[in-house]
């Protein structure tokens, strides 16, 4: 279910900080430790995530969609584990073309090409992504790993 963190808290996904905190807050008094202890770990491990601002965009990140880049994302990974990386790869496209800011996305896709030896893809890709987020020292990283792995084949 998309969005689940901010209804486990009882809160909108595009409230501030503070009103997330109110709701957070609202919600332990709700489910309590002794009358409810399920759906109290339930709100504080959404309220872990929703509290810390990067956790939060992240989570944010995966909702777009109704949650079909969390979705396409855990469709990619298990195309992985049975090595059919193109189909893989396109799943981890269609994320990446879903939230465009997402950028497990995009190595994922990268990873998933060279896999299926399609180098210059995933090379591709990852200069995209350098170009987008300059300061992400990450996809110089594996930019420099894919074009070993190339070199080597």
């Amino acid at each position: 279910m998309a969005n689940e963190l901010y209804s486990t808290i009882g809160a909108d996904p595009k409230s501030d900080a503070a009103t997330l905190r109110k709701s957070y807050f609202r919600a332990l008094r709700e489910h309590t430790a002794e009358n409810d202890p399920v759906g109290h770990q339930e709100v504080r491990a959404a309220w872990e995530v929703l509290s810390d601002e990067e956790k939060r965009r992240d989570y944010d990140r995966l909702q777009v969609g109704g949650g079909a880049v969390d979705a396409a994302m855990k469709a990619g990974l298990a195309l992985m584990e049975s090595e059919d990386y193109e189909e893989a790869a396109r799943q981890f496209k269609r994320a990446a073309a879903l939230s465009p800011d997402h950028l497990p996305a995009r190595f994922a896709t990268a990873r998933a090409l060279a896999d299926a030896d399609d180098f210059d893809g995933a090379i591709e890709v990852l200069r995209k992504a350098a170009e987008k987020f300059p300061g992400e020292s990450g996809v110089w990283g594996m930019l420099g790993d894919v074009c070993l792995a190339h070199v080597r084949e």
